[in-house]
């Protein structure tokens, strides 16, 4: 319970930071959103992700409960050196195999690494987690 409301006035004060205003006057929303994140995915959702090209994967000890966004099967993403349909130099076909981008199971919050990334890769990683974003809001 502790988490949540501190997950809640967390989301609260960057609310208002981006936005304007007083922190109470987001609490509202903010308590809903952290009550989302403390539920996690379910298994339907899970399997929705799947089908849409993610790969779950979980450790032996269950710390980790991740959906990683597979570029090769999600739609509109790689595809025979295609970058949604247009042909993009191989240095940048590496770069956007090195980003690695996860949805947490067990708090629905989206994650990515970039630490190998190089230049080449700087329009596409935003893109990788705007999709992933994009999926996750999509799914009831």
């Amino acid at each position: 319970m502790k988490e949540v409301m501190c997950k809640a006035w967390e989301i609260a004060r960057n609310a208002a930071k981006k936005f304007g205003g007083k922190a109470i006057e987001y609490i509202g929303g903010a308590l809903k959103m952290a009550w989302e994140m403390a539920k996690g995915l379910t298994e339907k959702q899970i399997k929705t992700l799947e089908s849409k090209g993610y790969n779950h994967w979980t450790t032996d000890d269950g710390q980790y409960d991740r959906l990683y966004l597979n570029i090769y099967k999600h739609s509109g993403m790689l595809h025979y050196g295609k970058w949604n349909g247009e042909e993009i130099f191989p240095a940048e076909q590496r770069a956007i195999k090195a980003i690695k981008v996860w949805i947490d199971v067990k708090t629905r919050e989206v994650e990515a690494d970039y630490t190998r990334v190089n230049r080449y890769a700087v329009q596409y990683k935003h893109a990788m987690v705007d999709a992933v974003k994009a999926d996750l809001a999509s799914i009831k």
